[in-house]
């Protein structure tokens, strides 16, 4: 197993970036016709979505 020490900085700017992914990812999968890539895509998706909400700490809130 692999460990990655972020700093909340470091977290938060993975947490963009990955959520940005995201977006143009699932464009992607609704616009790919080739019934393997699409399947390919959709376990990126799910995976992706699985390490924001339970593998990245969550962002820090600033009250």
């Amino acid at each position: 197993m692999i460990h990655l020490e972020l700093t909340a900085e470091e977290a938060n700017l993975l947490r963009a970036v990955l959520q940005a992914y995201l977006d143009d990812l699932r464009m992607e999968i609704s616009d790919t016709e080739n019934y393997d890539l699409r399947n390919e895509l959709k376990t990126m998706d799910a995976f992706l979505k699985d390490l924001l909400r339970h593998r990245l700490p969550p962002a820090p809130t600033t009250e």
